[in-house]
């Protein structure tokens, strides 16, 4: 069985000044540095830190690991070693700073590291073994994410707390071990206890995929409806601007917090990409037609609201034709492009689609083999 390993790390900032830069930082807790034991060396750690400069700050993350690995013969004794670690690993990072802040006349760098570590709440990393129900299904950090959210699952019946202890943390396939990162130390042990005190086991082999909410179906439907709202506007550089300024805004705030939203910021820019062609190039048509007035006219005349960029994008994006806007000069040229970005985007879904299904299905008979064997 893998070892239990664990690290905490302190994430702390000095303002900076002439006196106080990372070199001199640097300087001042190198010494502190290294590998340490505490009483009789009953509990071995190694100190490390990484300085360096943002802005006006010097940023210190100071980090505390557990100098020996854990070893344990079974999940429980792994679960008791890991809290073991933990309380151990608070009070020798409490210990090893506790002079410090008595330095303040000898060193007043160390003393405000000191002062800020006791009112800073650690990161964590750990390294748990697998379940041995796990040990031959699990190949990918997918995987390894599916069971650790199943065993939280299992853990905690309200779903707020599911949420809470999911969302908040990072799971990696290890070699033998399942590693959670996170910025909560707290949580990020208890998550490592649910797990290895998992009841059901073979049951979290394969457990049911997390549902993601689809922001850019939402995000769309917000852009269509900003666009039909504006489409009464008279045509003109400043309600051209205005839906562009819309959209991208939108568009932006929509992958930026997809996370929040429980949603991937790659499936949510990828929904995106349809609407965001038409509004483009409806921007596109709007931009030529205020400034070549000739160039997109309708019944012979120049186009005047804002629908009519955003209609002839439309349908160009659906490939139905221009209505009846007529094209001149360059911008034939200009419709040609938006209508082949289309079928290149329909023919690279449509395989992009076709290889998420074989690879599902070779998922699917991967695990029924790994069964069958059992």
């Amino acid at each position: 069985m893998a070892p239990v390993r664990l690290a905490f790390t302190y994430h702390l900032a000095l303002p900076a000044s002439p006196d106080v830069t990372p070199a001199t930082v640097r300087a001042a807790i190198g010494p502190k540095l290294g590998s340490h034991h505490t009483g009789l060396g009953e509990f071995r750690f190694h100190v490390s830190a990484s300085v360096y400069g943002v802005g006006r700050l010097v940023k210190v993350d100071l980090r505390f690991a557990s100098g020996g690995d854990a070893e344990a013969e079974t999940t429980w004794d792994a679960s008791r070693a890991l809290t073991a670690l933990a309380d151990d690993m608070r009070r020798s990072a409490s210990s090893h700073t506790s002079a410090w802040q008595s330095w303040s006349n000898k060193d007043p760098v160390l003393a405000e590291l000191r002062h800020q570590l006791n009112e800073c709440k650690p990161s964590a990393s750990i390294e748990v073994p697998l379940l041995e129900a796990d040990r031959d299904v699990l190949v990918d950090d997918v995987a390894a994410t599916r069971v650790h959210d199943a065993a939280i699952r299992d853990k905690c019946p309200f779903l707020s707390d599911q949420e809470r202890r999911t969302a908040n943390v990072e799971v990696m396939l290890a070699e033998g071990s399942l590693r959670i990162d996170g910025d909560d130390a707290t949580l990020v042990v208890a998550n490592g206890k649910a797990y290895l005190e998992t009841s059901r086991p073979l049951r979290r082999a394969r457990p049911e995929l997390k549902r993601r909410r689809p922001l850019w179906a939402l995000t769309s439907a917000l852009i269509a409806a900003s666009s039909v709202a504006m489409s009464f506007l008279t045509l003109s550089w400043f309600s051209l601007g205005a839906f562009a300024i819309v959209v991208a805004i939108t568009t932006f705030a929509a992958v930026y917090f997809a996370p929040h939203f429980k949603a991937k910021r790659a499936t949510t820019a990828l929904g995106l990409v349809p609407i965001a062609i038409l509004a483009a190039f409806a921007v596109g048509y709007g931009c030529v037609a205020l400034a070549t007035p000739t160039a997109i006219t309708l019944a012979g005349a120049p186009v005047s609201y804002l629908r009519d960029p955003l209609l002839l994008s439309l349908s160009l994006l659906t490939t139905v034709g221009v209505l009846d806007l007529a094209l001149h000069g360059a911008v034939r040229s200009v419709a040609y492009l938006e209508m082949l970005l289309v079928a290149s985007a329909a023919g690279g879904a449509a395989i992009v689609a076709v290889r998420a299904f074989s690879q599902r299905a070779q998922e699917l008979l991967d695990a029924l083999s790994v069964e069958q064997r059992r």
